[in-house]
């Protein structure tokens, strides 16, 4: 019965160790967000939107992270191996990994002169689900309508 007791116990023991949440810190990862192209217009047919290229790195290889990008105005928009682009909206969930989104003006159908959009890009802690940063950029449109990555937005 006391080994069985005893077992028990280990095993709670064990699994609550293996089982703790680890905090995670700006140091667990890199984060880098690039505009895939120098500038993008909506009668440009090589690409179907502006191209956000972002790199992800785990330097602490316990934490599970995830990306939620965010625009203010406009949609984003996947575009596969096939060349089939699919609408992804104004909230973009994504796994921490390499890729590329596409950003577009045109949402629903409609196109505005909106000359700056804050796209924000959130890092998700998985295990907690709680935001462990957030980074805004900004695309800017100037008077060719021509739209571009400016500075990182403080």
């Amino acid at each position: 019965m006391k080994k069985t007791f005893m077992g028990i116990l280990i095993f709670i023991l064990l699994l609550g160790s293996s089982c703790q949440k680890v905090k995670v810190n700006e140091s667990d990862y890199d984060f880098s967000l690039i505009a895939g192209i120098n500038q993008y217009s909506t009668v440009m047919s090589s690409v179907p939107g502006f191209p956000l290229q972002y790199t992800c790195k785990r330097n602490n290889e316990k934490v599970e992270l995830a990306l939620v990008f965010e625009c203010d105005y406009g949609q984003f928009l996947q575009w596969n191996n096939d060349s089939v682009v699919t609408e992804a909206g104004k909230v973009y969930a994504e796994k921490f990994e390499n890729s590329v989104i596409f950003w577009s003006p045109l949402s629903d159908g409609k196109f505005s002169n909106k000359e700056q959009i804050i796209i924000s890009v959130n890092i998700i802690d998985e295990l907690t689900k709680k935001n462990v940063n957030k980074l805004k950029y900004l695309i800017v449109k100037d008077e060719n309508n021509f739209y571009f990555m400016n500075s990182t937005k403080d």
